[in-house]
């Protein structure tokens, strides 16, 4: 009876090591799992704010390119390049063209 006490204690010792060893490991992974969700927060902002400064770039420079061709086609209106200035002038206006994107 004494032996069979003696092992069940010692098994009991066992599975309360094994029980320890279980919970660091469930608290590292934890722990991991925690940082992999910050430093995934973090990088979407980046990428975010990566988007967000390359839309603003394409839409400077589309306005650019529509001053640049506005600009153009008055130069081409005063110098009298175009026969028919009076059709032209209402295509080649900024205000339509900005507003024709």
């Amino acid at each position: 009876m004494e032996k069979a006490k003696r092992a069940l204690e010692s098994q009991v010792e066992e599975q309360r090591t094994q029980i320890e060893e279980l919970e660091d490991e469930l608290q590292a992974t934890e722990d991991a799992k925690l940082r992999l969700e910050v430093n995934m927060q973090a990088l979407r902002a980046q990428y975010d704010r990566e988007i967000q400064n390359k839309d603003e770039q394409g839409e400077e420079k589309k306005r650019s390119l529509i001053r640049q061709v506005s600009r153009a086609a008055q130069r081409h209106l005063k110098c009298g390049e175009f026969e028919d200035q009076t059709s032209l002038s209402g295509k080649f206006s900024p205000s339509k063209l900005l507003w024709q994107q």
